[in-house]
């Protein structure tokens, strides 16, 4: 048994009782002297590993008369949590040898399927029957082969949200004000599951709905993966190792690599009915309009791998902020995100020229981005197989 738990990392855990390789180290046991079985359990914050072996293998002598039996079972079972996926195979093998006076005679039988499920998909069969015969035939070995097979099919598994939360946050108090999913971050991205989804219905909340937060107020978003800061939002920015990050099993082989890449962040507000943009990073060439500028909170990445030192992570960005210590440590975890968040604030102090908002009662402003879908950060998966999956691209 082995159980680990890294206190910088709360993700880097595992609860092992064996384990898969070397199959020395799984767990035994011998029944009635004649029947072994092996198995192994191994649990993790990303996937759950189990697996069973067992059969007899075992000869016999009678005179001039030899008989060997062998048969057994094995089956393996990998269950990843985030995207949900199972990949399991079962090998049944069976085989008799009987030898007398210096003839022989050999059978074997082998069943052996393997399946991934659902995303990818993947389901094969494979029959195998193998004969061994004596003197006088010419050949001494027959066979045949039989392969049932379901996929693959090239489709994509499902991608997690690369936005996590949004709210408003005061810098001299724990004071929050968070913008839920689905009723002041609009479109909503998310299936439901945590997932990303290529749709959103996109509509904009009453006025007099909106919360109205103070003019020292930041706001801060909150990423579920380490992004890279295409727009330049952050001052301090920094490059994000691994580059891409592996969706799938890193061990046996990942079905795609991503790449989350914040490409615009563009402050707007509604005047007379029609949105009129504030700051946007990047501004683009020749633009009057003012730089959106933020920091990136400074935070490992996780998961890290055991990295020392460990690689930094750009999860938390705080818009307006000057250090990147000021993202607000105390406050609770804010609650969902979507790309666009509206907020009313109330006239603007002479002394604030952070969003270079004029006076004006209750401003409803908006974040969104420099394309139609507001905050925009785009995942560019790069896939392994490109003749397999075709390569995506999102926005949310």
């Amino acid at each position: 048994m082995e159980a680990f738990y890294s206190f910088n990392d709360p993700m880097a855990w595992h609860l092992w009782l064996g384990k898969k390789d070397p199959r020395s180290q799984r767990i035994r046991a011998l029944f009635a002297k004649l029947v072994e079985a092996d198995a192994y359990f191994m649990l993790d914050a990303h996937q759950l590993a189990l697996g069973v072996w067992y059969g007899f293998n075992n000869g016999w002598n009678f005179g001039p008369l030899s008989v060997r039996l062998e048969a057994w079972v094995d089956g393996n079972a990998l269950i990843s949590f985030k995207p949900s996926h199972f990949h399991g195979d079962l090998w049944l093998h069976g085989s008799v040898d009987l030898k007398a006076f210096g003839f022989g005679f050999g059978l074997v039988l082998d069943a052996k399927i393997t399946a991934d499920l659902f995303k990818p998909y993947h389901l094969r069969g494979e029959f195998s029957v193998g004969v061994t015969l004596p003197w006088p035939f010419k050949k001494k070995k027959l066979g045949a082969r039989i392969v049932l097979e379901w996929g693959p099919r090239p489709e994509a598994p499902p991608l997690p949200l690369p936005v996590a939360t949004i709210g408003i946050e005061h810098l001299k108090s724990s004071a929050k004000w968070p913008l839920p999913r689905g009723t002041f971050l609009l479109p909503s991205y998310d299936d439901g599951e945590g997932f990303l989804t290529s749709h959103g219905n996109e509509w904009e909340p009453a006025a007099t709905a909106v919360p109205q937060v103070p003019m020292d107020a930041r706001i801060a978003v909150t990423f579920g993966r380490s992004v890279h800061d295409g727009a330049k939002v952050g001052s301090n920015l920094q490059a994000i190792d691994p580059d891409y990050e592996a969706i799938g099993d890193p061990v046996h082989g990942s079905v795609l690599n991503v790449r989350y890449v914040l490409d615009a962040v563009t402050l707007d507000r509604k005047v007379n009915g029609g949105w009129q943009t504030v700051a946007a990073s990047p501004k683009g060439t020749g633009s009057a309009t003012p730089t959106l500028w933020g920091q990136w909170s400074v935070v490992p990445q996780l998961p890290d791998a055991g990295a020392k030192p460990p690689n930094p992570g750009q999860t938390k960005l705080l818009l307006g902020a000057k250090t990147p210590f000021e993202f607000n440590v105390m406050a609770p975890p804010l609650v969902r995100l979507a790309p666009a968040a509206w907020v009313r604030r109330p006239p603007t102090p002479s002394w604030l020229s952070t969003f270079r908002t004029p006076p004006t009662l209750n401003a409803l402003l908006k974040v969104t981005s420099s394309t139609p879908n507001p905050l925009s950060a785009t995942l560019m998966p790069a896939v392994k197989t490109a003749d397999v999956i075709p390569a995506l691209k999102f926005t949310v």
